[in-house]
């Protein structure tokens, strides 16, 4: 796949993901983290999981960081 990609004209963009979940949901959390893994084995993608929406809106450069403006 890697090498297929490197004949490609267009570079590849990487996209982020960002999975949101309550963290006090011991086996929600569990299940996203376990996604997280299983998506950096088979795709260059970035997925992050995160216990909170603002962090997330950040991290994914929806929200500014100094004014809290939605993008």
């Amino acid at each position: 796949m890697f090498q297929r990609r490197a004949e490609l004209k267009n570079r590849h963009v990487p996209h982020r993901c960002a999975i949101v979940v309550q963290s006090s949901s011991a086996h929600t959390w569990d299940l996203a983290k376990f996604y997280e893994k299983m998506v950096m084995l088979h795709s260059p993608e970035i997925v992050i999981v995160f216990g909170d929406i603002d962090t997330a809106k950040i991290w994914l450069g929806i929200e500014d960081v100094q004014s809290g403006k939605t993008s």
